[in-house]
């Protein structure tokens, strides 16, 4: 992780424009695509560029536009590339993102705290980092009443800093997917503080003294397959990539588990 005193793209900076565009493409929210060029020499070069373009949102397995609008996330959200989207692994990841008022009058020059939430590939994969925002968070960079203003720059540079995620009151939640049943049990974790991602998931049964593996099926979502005679209450076991702490969230999936439900746990990192 970038120290937290340091914007990565504080190092000098090369301009060098791109041709290409994202492609992401969905029917409801519109995102601003943002191109990180790099150059590497003794010094760290950053080149970034933003688009307004459209994107969806659920690579994470967060959820739709309501679930994403609402707290703890607020639409304070963003798709990454291959490079941030780390084969989920970077779901949850949180970054600090500001663009210069000295460069953009529009621009506060405050940094606004967004989460890795979906992916964006295809031609976004042509840039060694590029970030997708929502329009929610992309108005966040501008000052008061300039949001439209910044927008309709088309594209500007921007500095970034991975920095740590802090939900404040929330505890990890565990969203069921609607296709889970019996024998079969698959969820979404989410809100993370800390690293914001998790390594490994492990399940532990009613009356179990073992855990059992998850398996990632995509983004932030891992799935189970419940043997017969297995029965919740269901504990889970988190372990996060970098730092590598662990933490239990003991009970946290009911006996009388629904899919579809979202299971709030007592604990975080």
């Amino acid at each position: 992780m970038a120290p937290k005193n340091c914007f990565l793209s504080a190092f000098f900076v090369i301009m060098s424009f791109l041709s290409s565009f994202c492609s992401c493409r969905s029917a409801r929210e519109w995102y601003i695509c943002i191109f990180y060029k790099t150059h590497l020499t003794t010094n760290l070069l950053f080149k970034s560029f933003i688009f307004i373009l459209i994107h969806t949102g659920g690579a994470c397995g967060f959820g739709n536009e309501n679930d994403i609008a609402q707290p703890p996330f607020s639409s304070k959200i963003a798709a990454g590339n291959r490079a941030l989207f780390k084969q989920g692994k970077g779901c949850g990841n949180c970054y600090a993102v500001l663009c210069s008022a000295n460069v953009y009058r529009a621009c506060s020059g405050s940094p606004v705290k967004i989460t890795i939430t979906d992916e964006c590939p295809n031609a976004c994969n042509n840039d060694p980092v590029h970030f997708d925002f929502s329009s929610t968070a992309f108005g966040y960079l501008a000052k008061p009443g300039q949001a439209d203003v910044l927008r309709k720059l088309g594209r500007i540079n921007v500095h970034y800093q991975r920095v740590p995620c802090n939900y404040a009151n929330q505890k990890i939640a565990f969203k069921v997917d609607p296709g889970s049943n019996r024998y079969y049990f698959s969820a979404a974790i989410e809100y993370e503080n800390g690293d914001g991602d998790v390594a490994s998931v492990e399940i532990q049964p009613a009356g179990s003294r073992r855990w059992f593996p998850m398996q990632q099926v995509f983004g932030a979502t891992y799935e189970y397959n419940i043997p017969k005679g297995t029965n919740g209450p269901f504990s889970i076991r988190l372990t996060q990539v970098e730092s590598r702490r662990r933490v239990v969230a003991k009970q946290a999936i009911p006996a009388d588990w629904e899919p579809g439900s979202r299971y709030i746990s007592s604990v975080n990192f």
